[in-house]
């Protein structure tokens, strides 16, 4: 597993982006993460998570 968190203000959405991370996945460990800030998200979204999951047949 890998995310890429997109945020349209770092200072201001990474917290959140920790805080649902820590939501999910308690206190670790984490998957690999990218956060990037962007100048605008579609529909004017603060925040967008992409992933790329591995399943084990």
């Amino acid at each position: 597993m890998r995310l890429v968190v997109y945020v349209t203000d770092m200072y201001r959405f990474r917290p959140l982006a920790n805080k649902v991370q820590k939501e999910l996945w308690g206190d670790g460990p984490y998957p690999p993460r990218t956060i990037v800030e962007v100048d605008r998200l579609n529909q004017d979204d603060i925040l967008e998570v992409e992933g790329t999951f591995y399943i084990d047949e």
